[in-house]
């Protein structure tokens, strides 16, 4: 694997389920039956700004070849939060809004901290009443927005997963 020493192990993936953020529960029965928000896919470790003075040398690990962060959610009930600067745009054949990421570091290009990661490519759309946002790690403008554009493309309902062999 490139960026690894010879032979040893690539990234161990991890892949977790994102609830909805506390906030958003009145109580604890309703916090029992809400439903996950989303799923969030890592593996490696980002370098960025606050990674140390020589970060600018090693942000060529940002790529898959040794990271990989890849969220997918959908927005909770009344936090539908759209970043400034979106434009329209067209990824993985779905029509919404694209927040490019500001850099590698975790603010936004505003120079604002928003609701999703400053450093990540957001996808905002609206699918089935729903809203969703698909984020990925910045490692470059024009692959990140492939790569985010392919992950979009082949996304499939969780229902769907469950039947396929």
């Amino acid at each position: 694997m490139i960026g690894a020493s010879a032979g040893a192990a690539p990234p161990k993936l991890l892949a977790q389920v994102l609830p909805y953020e506390l906030a958003t529960w009145r109580n604890r029965a309703q916090r029992r039956r809400a439903l996950p928000a989303g799923v969030s896919f890592v593996y490696g470790g980002p370098w960025g700004p606050d990674s140390g003075p020589d970060w600018r040398t090693h942000v060529w690990r940002n790529r898959p070849c040794c990271f990989l962060h890849f969220d997918v959610f959908r927005r909770p009930p009344g936090r539908q939060f759209i970043p400034s600067g979106v434009r329209p745009a067209v990824v993985g054949g779905k029509r919404g809004l694209l927040k490019e990421a500001g850099g590698y570091g975790m603010i936004s290009g505003s120079g604002n901290a928003d609701l999703y990661f400053g450093n990540h490519d957001r996808f905002l759309w609206r699918e089935g009443g729903d809203f969703y946002v698909a984020s990925l790690h910045y490692f470059g403008r024009r692959d990140t927005r492939a790569l985010l554009n392919r992950l979009v493309r082949e996304l499939r309902p969780a229902a769907a997963l469950a039947t396929t062999p």
